[in-house]
């Protein structure tokens, strides 16, 4: 069953320009469209908060989305963004 993966993530305002913040996320979803059962994803800036990002992608399984998440590149990618973060990325996973 296909799935669709809503990530948060609040960039510390102090720590990074929100240019930055956008061109870091960027990176990361660039390197998750390579992976197996990746389908679309984008990313989506608060016009309320510009240091908040939402990135919103579908996932052919959960299987698909759980074996990206445990890949060494995102690992290693995500020790980086955490520390530009005000607290952990939020993720939550739907059916559709």
């Amino acid at each position: 069953m296909a799935i669709a993966v809503m990530i948060t993530r609040q960039f510390k305002k102090s720590e990074i320009e929100i240019h930055q913040a956008n061109e870091l996320n960027l990176k990361l979803r660039a390197l998750g469209t390579v992976q197996p059962g990746f389908i679309s994803g984008q990313s989506m800036i608060s016009q309320d908060n510009p240091h908040k990002i939402v990135v919103l992608s579908r996932w052919t399984s959960r299987e698909d989305w759980d074996n990206w998440v445990a890949t060494p590149t995102r690992k290693e990618f995500m020790e980086k963004l955490e520390k530009v973060l005000e607290y952990p990325e939020q993720i939550e996973v739907f059916s559709f």
